[in-house]
């Protein structure tokens, strides 16, 4: 049992569970099947075979009731009509007879039965004689024979009746006194069993759970003492299943801690050792798993220290030497680049001058372009509306010409009305007195067309004298407007050419401009370079001391080979390439952009040399 898997165990007490439950179950469907029947026969036998007595005997009650009836009678009809149903209750209780017989069972129902029968066709036979008498209106005979022979089959009948009902009370008590033992004892056994199996489930549960808990505590417990810190520990378990399996991993488990321990501390030891500055470390433990790979990275780490650590006093040594050579080189670019500030700064204040000589040329120049635009606009202007004018003096001429033309209509005019006065002074004279006021009307008609006519005339000079006058206006307005034409296509020339003059200052403005900032950019750069050669001065001072910092930190590490050679250095320190030779002429036409000089710098100096420790 102890070397079942846990899901065994499970498995077991599930099953003893659901044994106990079919069990009981199954008991107590049998025990009310049982008890089901028991009822079933006492309510589909023997009350149906009581209550079918009883109807028996009632049947026969009534029928001996119609028997009395047709004695009673004196009616043949009524007679006739007791008959019939005394026939139809006969059939019924036939009937019931025969059905008790089928419902009995016992010897003693049989019997009983078969007596009823027996003593139910004794009575028709005495019925037979009543109903003769009865008939043959004999009344008298025929209740004698009722009370006397008939009332003893029928009470022979009733006490058969009442035996078997009494036979039948009695099967019904036996049943269900079988029925209440069958229950109680069912109810006992079953009490019984359900303490039984209760306590057994209880009892294997009991013993599942401590095996399963058991050894589960006792790896709990190892666990947490594990993760105290405390290694000298076991499980003491051993088992076939899941958990024998636990125990010995985790023993596996611990075992292996142990040694993890002793790497940990081997691996602590080194590290302390290489905080002092011992390099020189073997690492002999049989490293496993990961800590193989921290094995590995712990060699390799001191042979890469080893060797870093060697380069880097080599490199300190070559640092030292080239400081030196940067630094003299350094002085003498920056008294070059303070010489070419002085004259940079000169040239600077030249072009500056011209400069301003420039832009005052433009200015002007757009000032004088802006005035002949003005002026050319106005003379626009003015050939627009010397147009205008010729225009009009145009439509003059024509007005004058109508008008012209409406004078001579008012001549021919005055003419007729004068001939037109004459004639009438001519028809005033033929009429003698009756005539004169008419004739004076005459007069004064051909007096208004003389007025007329010399006004006419008058209008007729002085407007041809206006048309000369107009003609000669317009012909001096033609050259007028040609020389406006003239003067107009003049100024445009004029103004395109200051406007090309303006356009020229302008670039020579901006070309001098890009100049002045290429100069000052110049400028800054040599001054730049100025600085950043003082700062390489005092960078490579301080990278020599530096270099000597770097010497004495690397002393302080014990190494496996040390790989210092002081002639070595001395060799390579030497031929460093001097920084004043390789240092290229800095004019102002070859300035180069302080940013490449920095990093034509830094490719010359070793990377490590700006490092501190």
């Amino acid at each position: 049992m102890k070397n079942l898997t846990v899901k065994a165990k499970l498995s077991i007490l599930c099953a003893i569970m659901f044994l106990a439950f079919v069990v009981v179950n199954v008991f107590s469907f049998l025990t009310m099947n049982n008890m089901n029947a028991k009822t079933k026969e006492i309510s589909d036998k023997w009350v149906n075979a009581i209550v079918d007595v009883e109807d028996l005997n009632n049947h026969i009650k009534e029928y001996r009731l119609y028997e009395y009836k047709h004695v009673s009678s004196n009616l043949p009809q009524a007679k006739q009509e007791t008959e019939q149903i005394m026939n139809t209750q006969k059939a019924q209780v036939d009937q019931y007879v025969k059905t008790c017989k089928k419902e009995a069972e016992t010897q003693t129902e049989k019997q009983l039965t078969i007596a009823i029968e027996d003593g139910w066709n004794a009575y028709l036979e005495v019925h037979e004689q009543v109903i003769s008498q009865s008939n043959s209106n004999h009344g008298d005979s025929a209740q004698s024979v009722m009370v006397g022979n008939s009332y003893n089959q029928y009470k022979t009948i009733q006490d058969r009746c009442d035996s078997l009902v009494k036979d039948y009370k009695q099967q019904i008590s036996n049943a269900s006194a079988n029925s209440t033992y069958v229950y109680e004892g069912a109810r006992s056994a079953l009490i019984v069993l359900d303490i039984v199996m209760a306590l057994f489930s209880f009892l294997m549960e009991v013993y599942i759970i401590e095996s399963i808990t058991r050894p589960v505590k006792k790896m709990d417990e190892t666990a947490r003492r594990v993760a105290q810190g405390e290694l000298d520990v076991s499980v003491d378990y051993q088992a076939k299943n899941e958990l024998g399996s636990l125990a010995a991993n985790l023993n596996n488990t611990t075992a292996q801690l142990k040694n993890y321990g002793n790497y940990i501390q081997e691996i602590t030891q080194v590290l302390n050792e290489i905080a002092d500055g011992n390099l020189d470390f073997h690492l002999t433990y049989e490293y496993r798993g990961r800590f193989a790979a921290v094995k590995e990275a712990l060699d390799h780490l001191a042979v890469s220290l080893n060797d870093t650590l060697s380069q880097i006093n080599l490199a300190a040594d070559q640092v030292a030497g080239g400081a030196d050579q940067v630094s003299s080189g350094s002085q003498a670019l920056s008294q070059g680049t303070t010489e070419q500030a002085s004259s940079v700064e000169e040239l600077a204040a030249t072009i500056n001058e011209i400069s301003e000589h420039v832009k005052g040329n433009a200015d002007s120049a757009n000032i004088a372009s802006s005035k002949v635009h003005e002026v050319s606009g106005q003379l626009l202007e003015s050939n627009r509306q010397m147009q205008e004018m010729i225009a009009a003096m145009g439509d003059i001429r024509q007005s004058s010409a109508k008008i012209g033309e409406i004078i001579k209509t008012i001549e021919d005019i005055a003419f007729q009305t004068n001939i037109l006065a004459l004639n009438a002074a001519v028809e005033a004279a033929h009429a003698g007195d009756a005539g004169k006021g008419f004739a004076v009307v005459a007069g004064e008609v051909r007096s208004l067309a003389s007025k007329s006519a010399e006004a006419s005339k008058s209008t007729a000079d002085l407007i041809q004298a206006s048309l000369k006058a107009v003609k000669h206006g317009s012909q001096i307005a033609d050259e007028t407007a040609k020389s406006l034409t003239e003067v107009v296509a003049g100024t445009k020339s004029i103004t395109n050419g200051i406007g090309s003059i303006a356009d020229a200052s302008k670039e020579q403005s901006v070309a001098i401009e890009q100049v002045t900032q290429g100069v000052e950019q110049i400028s800054n750069v040599i001054q730049t370079n100025t600085a950043t050669s003082e700062e390489s001065a005092a960078a490579s001072q301080e990278l020599s001391e530096q270099a000597q910092m770097l010497k004495n930190l690397v002393s302080q590490f014990k190494l496996r080979e040390l790989a210092e050679d002081h002639t070595e250095a001395a060799d390579t320190a030497a031929e460093v390439p001097s920084v004043v030779d390789q240092t290229p002429a800095r004019s102002v036409e070859t300035q180069t952009d302080d940013s490449a000089y920095e990093a034509g710098f830094e490719e010359e100096t070793p990377s490590f040399a700006h490092d501190k420790y």
